[in-house]
């Protein structure tokens, strides 16, 4: 049975999934990562939370371990939105995943540049996060790491179809998710938070190790599109468990 509560506290607090109320409250310049704690008081996990995310995750600290990631993803894209922080891709709940066993539907996916997340200290030009939920209302998001190289066909359609009206969702159906990972890929997995206001924890990451490709000209309109930086600072890892499926 779905936790309706959860899931209703979810869809107002999370400004990385809805475009938050709180939308032209913070930002990464003046009202940036290092006050979002300050700015309201549901916000204080971004500054006292012990597994925060973004981080720089290091290889050779990981643990080898066999998790079961299965991809079930349909053609199912119904709109874009600008919500003022990042170009977001919704969902029309047909598409899932299951990680170990549980299930868990995709929502949307958003894009942060630079790259959040750094693999062995390297930091990619672009970095796309699929969020997921399942029925109990947790969080699964998949990082993707983005190069440049041959243009991404789902970036382009959404370049090419969003409104400069904050929050304005415009139509962008039956685009298929999977066109956004590379087509060979490993993975890390570690338990983190969103990396946006209000920064909630208990968020099961996984970040590919393989990076997809976008376009130079696609990278560049969306920096320019967030004035060249909308990704969170590093967090401390706080020596949290990281494993590596192969």
């Amino acid at each position: 049975m779905i936790n309706y509560k959860k899931f209703a506290s979810i869809l107002m607090l999370s400004a990385s999934l809805y475009a938050a109320e709180y939308t032209a409250e913070w930002n990464y310049t003046n009202k940036g990562p290092s006050r979002w704690h300050s700015l309201h008081p549901e916000w204080e996990t971004c500054f006292l939370g012990k597994e925060q995310s973004p981080i720089n995750i290091s290889s050779l600290r990981t643990i080898d371990k066999i998790n079961s990631l299965i991809l079930r993803y349909e053609s199912d894209s119904k709109n874009v939105v600008n919500n003022g922080h990042t170009l977001q891709l919704n969902f029309d709940n047909m598409s899932y995943i299951t990680f170990n066993d549980t299930k868990y539907n995709l929502l949307q996916a958003h894009f942060h540049t630079p790259s959040e997340h750094h693999l062995d200290g390297v930091i990619y030009p672009l970095e796309g996060h699929l969020v997921h939920q399942n029925e109990n209302g947790d969080l699964l998001v998949i990082g993707v790491f983005f190069k440049k190289g041959k243009q991404n066909p789902i970036i382009k359609n959404m370049l090419a179809n969003y409104s400069t009206e904050i929050n304005n969702q415009m139509p962008l159906e039956k685009l298929n998710a999977k066109m956004l990972l590379p087509t060979k890929y490993r993975f890390y997995s570690l338990k983190g938070s969103l990396t946006t206001p209000p920064c909630t924890e208990n968020v099961q990451w996984i970040i590919l190790d393989n990076p997809a490709t976008a376009s130079a000209e696609q990278i560049k309109k969306l920096r320019e599109l967030f004035h060249n930086n909308n990704a969170r600072t590093l967090q401390d890892s706080n020596n949290r468990e990281i494993t590596f499926t192969k």
